[in-house]
């Protein structure tokens, strides 16, 4: 498991930081740096994420090929700090 910490934008506007959970497949070959490169990459394409207690929706294999094979769950753990809404 990979924990990460990016920016994601709120209310579409302002950015703050969360960490992010990932759980890499047993089968991935990938670098753990290439993977929270993916994430970022990802989650600044997607413009937000929702804070839940449930794995984030991730993309599919036509979608990202890369994180389908190689990430197997990720979920925000912490919001860095910021007030839950």
């Amino acid at each position: 498991m990979s924990n990460m910490e990016l920016s994601s934008p709120m209310n579409g506007q302002t950015k703050i930081p969360v960490t992010v959970d990932v759980c890499m497949r047993s089968t991935s070959t990938a670098h753990p740096q290439e993977v929270r490169e993916a994430i970022e990459s990802w989650v600044e394409e997607v413009g937000s994420v929702r804070y839940a207690a449930e794995p984030l929706p991730l993309p599919t294999a036509a979608q990202d090929a890369f994180l389908h094979a190689h990430v197997e769950s990720a979920v925000i753990s912490d919001l860095g700090g910021c007030p839950r809404r």
